[in-house]
């Protein structure tokens, strides 16, 4: 018998063992039209003006005109002038955007919840025992109570405001160096992204 007829024989039986096996019948669980089947669903509860957002799969914002659908990890939301939206977890948090405001919910798993704004004004409010996590520009805060986060992109500026409770912010400053510090009621930070600096105000 010829090495040919050899290989020819090895694979088809290679083909017969992995179309039988489970590995070829077990799909994927990433899905990019669904988001993980443990993540938190939420709801808008209130809006007011024109509001945008871009699904898992869009390429583009569209107005919103379906506001019963449920808001899921890997979406987008924009304010527009004049506009606001309250976004409602269940047991876990409350988003209150104002007008200008651009929202990214990263991911929605009930002990890991990570938002990112990108511009605007949101009042976080957390309601459950897990803190959230807000990324804006190089600025990461760790939210426990209720805070309001302000982005201003044409001064460079991010001011975290804690009204309840206690947040936790990091940051890397210019020279790489890792920056942490602890906020309490009543307390407001100012950090400007562009020199990666900050202070009380």
């Amino acid at each position: 018998m010829n090495i040919g007829r050899y290989l020819f024989l090895f694979l088809i039986i290679a083909g017969l063992i992995l179309g039988n096996s489970s590995y070829a019948k077990t799909k994927s669980p990433f899905s990019l039209a669904k988001p993980p089947a443990k993540s938190l669903k939420g709801q808008i509860i209130d809006y007011a003006g024109e509001i945008k957002y871009q699904s898992r799969t869009a390429t583009q914002s569209a107005k919103l005109v379906n506001f019963n659908r449920q808001v899921q990890q890997g979406e987008d939301y924009f304010t527009g002038e004049e506009a606001a939206l309250t976004i409602f977890f269940k047991n876990h948090c409350r988003l209150n955007m104002k007008e200008n405001t651009e929202l990214k919910i990263i991911q929605t798993l009930p002990k890991t919840v990570v938002f990112s704004q990108l511009n605007g004004e949101i009042q976080y409010q957390v309601l459950g025992k897990n803190p959230i996590s807000i990324r804006t520009a190089y600025l990461l805060t760790e939210l426990e109570g209720t805070g309001l986060i302000t982005r201003d992109s044409e001064k460079s500026l991010v001011t975290v405001t804690i009204k309840s409770g206690q947040a936790k912010l990091a940051y890397n400053d210019l020279n790489y160096q890792s920056n942490t510090l602890t906020l309490e009621a009543g307390d407001s930070y100012v950090f400007n992204y562009d020199t990666r600096q900050g202070g009380r105000e």
